[in-house]
């Protein structure tokens, strides 16, 4: 649809509302926004004195769009050319879904992808970098756990970020204290930052857009955005005049706390809107940092990782409210929901 223009739609079966049920046959559509919905010969006087067109839709049904509140768009937008891991049930799996991503896409030069799980492998164990050294030992292989709290890199990625020189709990070693190419928490930053450097283009978040409002979606909250997606969603508006659909985006907490006294609330426009900042309590339970109050079971030593103290938290929450700014908290472990219950309280 064009943006300034009127539609009108007639003859179908049209439900602008379910509680209180409400139906109705027609619906005009002017300058991107619903204006009315009831009667057709009203809809094709609106559209008429508007200069717009009528279509008829022979019983079509519509409903309203659907919202999801809870989206990582340049993950998803970057999933369109990587590999789909989920459902893998061993490492012998994962390598051969490997070699054959290669076989078919020889002239890559990062090879990633998202879903594995090590708790559905038959081997029992979590993948290392060596199980994929052997399918790609030149290129750099960076696939992210079905989570999202855990990645498994090949020698090769770990080399080009640097992660044999650094120290770090987030990095995962064998008893030699050698690391086996499992990353965590901390460094999944220094891994997304490296993935856009190789990716770039903002063809994928496009492509993303137009996939959600083909499903029905109208509306996206965006959560964890960096501010550089959120400029090349503006630019993409600018260029397009429009956006297949409206994105209302909760910044990740480093871009946040660099732009809190900078930008107003709800900053952007119709299509693109900061209202929020996404803040992580903890990790997940499968790679065992959600934050709980006892140990693990298989793992004694181990009661995941608060990755933001109860007074950080709550000077975070004041400060953000008191400018207009919601706050999302990510908590998956009993003991991070206690620190955001109390913290919100």
């Amino acid at each position: 649809m064009s943006v300034g223009k009127a539609y009108g739609f007639i003859n179908g079966v049209i439900y602008p509302s379910f509680k209180p049920l409400i139906r109705a046959r027609g619906l005009a559509i002017f300058n991107g926004k619903v204006v009315y919905v009831g009667d057709e010969s009203k809809v094709k006087s609106i559209v008429r004195d508007l200069g717009g067109d009528v279509y008829n839709l022979e019983g079509t049904v519509i409903v309203p769009g659907f919202i999801d509140s809870h989206l990582h768009l340049h993950s998803y937008a970057i999933s369109f050319r990587g590999l789909n891991l989920r459902g893998i049930r061993s490492i012998s799996d994962l390598k051969k879904k490997l070699k054959e991503y290669i076989e078919a896409n020889p002239n890559v030069k990062l090879i990633f992808g998202r879903g594995w799980d090590q708790e559905e492998f038959v081997e029992g164990r979590w993948p290392t970098r060596f199980d994929i050294d052997d399918v790609v030992p030149d290129k750099p292989v960076i696939l992210i756990r079905v989570c999202g709290h855990a990645a498994l890199l090949n020698t090769k990625a770990m080399e080009e970020l640097g992660l044999f020189k650094i120290k770090s709990d987030d990095l995962v070693t064998d008893e030699k204290g050698i690391p086996i190419g499992i990353v965590k928490e901390s460094l999944l930053q220094r891994v997304s930052e490296y993935m856009d450097h190789m990716l770039g283009d903002d063809t994928e978040m496009l492509n993303a857009l137009r996939s959600l409002a083909s499903q029905g979606i109208t509306t996206i909250g965006y959560i964890s955005a960096r501010l550089r997606h959120i400029v090349k969603l503006l630019e993409l508006k600018r260029r397009l005049g429009y956006l297949p659909l409206r994105v209302f985006a909760y910044l990740s907490l480093g871009d946040f706390m660099k732009l809190i006294n900078v930008i107003p609330s709800s900053f952007g426009d119709d299509y693109v809107k900061v209202i929020g900042v996404k803040v992580f309590a903890d990790g997940s339970l499968g790679a065992r940092t959600a934050y709980l109050s006892s140990p693990y079971d298989d793992d004694p030593n181990n009661r995941g990782q608060l990755l933001i103290s109860e007074n950080e938290l709550s000077e975070l929450v004041i400060e953000a409210l008191s400018k207009g700014f919601q706050v999302a908290a990510h908590a998956i472990g009993d003991a991070a929901l206690d620190v955001v219950l109390k913290a919100y309280s």
